[in-house]
């Protein structure tokens, strides 16, 4: 038999919180203090979680046919045989353009084209000198920063070795999720564990939309960004549709800046051609942010996006690359603590 909690002189307990909020106290010390003592096992923790829950409808599916130690162990291999064809791919066809790009960014910029309009515009010799200053710094600064565009995250995953961990992390998620979450809750008493087990599915529900999700919305961008590339004839479609998927990990900042570089490349070409750009990405961002992603992930995550910004820019200022990348999830299980711990009123 379980001990009673303590009780005060009237008879009740003396924690003020249900089970569900003391779970909740707990895991997020324990969170806290992982992170503050070993960041790395943090963040090799959170992306084994979202690889389990993205693999888990395969291994459900497997399951059906197979036992779960054979079935977790079959969908594990079948996800990291996808993401060797596709590292590959990266590797053959993304990488070798990205170079290019860097090397052909001056040509592409023609400041002299750029500085040919500010002239139309008749501005006082003092501004025109300081802009024609501003475009060759910009063309020398444009190289090396395409360059290092991808050094913050590859460091980020190449410096953590603990990575290699997360394949295993992940199977025995997936194997024995049910008897870790059994294992965790038998403090609390019989009656108590069915609402643990609700709230744990709330979070794994989050937490697995925002995943499924936020590769859909993804590879959404990096499609209709090629396919816009291909038919306009411009260049480097592969580089501009992998920062526009890239980009969309980072919300609103991350899509900003990728089509802020499509636009600024196609300003070397003609303000025609810019202002068409602009035109494709405001609608694209339009439908990403109003159609898709509000279907795929704000029906979990339900946070506005002025604390998505917010929560960004503090998770990047904290955590860097990844840090920015978490936020979203983080701040989608931070919504559902709050509601379990402040009452709801109704209107």
């Amino acid at each position: 038999m379980m001990a009673e909690l303590p009780q005060g002189r009237n008879g009740k307990n003396l924690f003020p919180f249900s089970w569900v909020q003391r779970y909740m106290l707990a895991a997020i010390v324990l969170l806290a203090l992982i992170f503050w003592t070993a960041a790395k096992l943090g963040v090799v923790l959170f992306i084994a979680s979202l690889v389990t829950l993205l693999v888990l409808p395969l291994r459900n599916a497997l399951e059906r046919k197979l036992s779960r130690g054979s079935a977790s162990l079959l969908a594990m291999v079948i996800m990291l045989a996808v993401m060797a064809a596709f590292a590959t791919w990266i590797v053959r066809t993304i990488v070798p353009s990205f170079s290019l790009f860097a090397y052909n960014i001056p040509q592409m910029i023609k400041p002299e084209y750029i500085l040919s309009l500010i002239d139309a515009l008749n501005l006082p010799p003092e501004i025109t000198q300081y802009i024609e200053q501003l475009l060759n710094e910009a063309a020398a600064f444009a190289v090396s920063l395409v360059k290092q565009s991808v050094n913050p995250l590859v460091n980020a995953l190449s410096g953590m070795v603990e990575l290699v961990g997360v394949p295993f992390i992940a199977f025995y998620f997936l194997k024995d999720g049910v008897k870790l979450c059994n294992m965790a809750f038998s403090y609390a008493p019989r009656r108590e564990r069915a609402e643990l087990l609700r709230v744990a599915k709330e979070i794994a529900c989050i937490l697995g939309a925002y995943i499924k999700g936020q590769l859909t919305v993804c590879l959404f961008s990096g499609i209709a960004v090629f396919v816009y590339f291909q038919a306009t004839g411009l260049p480097f479609a592969p580089v501009f549709a992998s920062l526009a998927a890239v980009g969309e990990l980072v919300p609103i900042v991350g899509p900003l800046a990728a089509s802020a570089a499509a636009v600024a490349l196609c300003l070397g070409e003609s303000v025609a051609f810019a202002v068409k750009t602009t035109i494709f990405y405001v609608i694209l961002l339009k439908v990403n942010h109003n159609l898709v992603s509000p279907s795929l992930i704000g029906r979990a995550v339900k946070v506005h996006p002025v604390l998505i910004m917010i929560g960004v820019l503090l998770f990047g200022h904290l955590f860097g690359i990844l840090g920015m990348i978490m936020a979203v999830p983080v701040m989608g299980v931070g919504r559902l603590v709050l509601r379990e711990f402040l009452p709801q009123y109704g209107d």
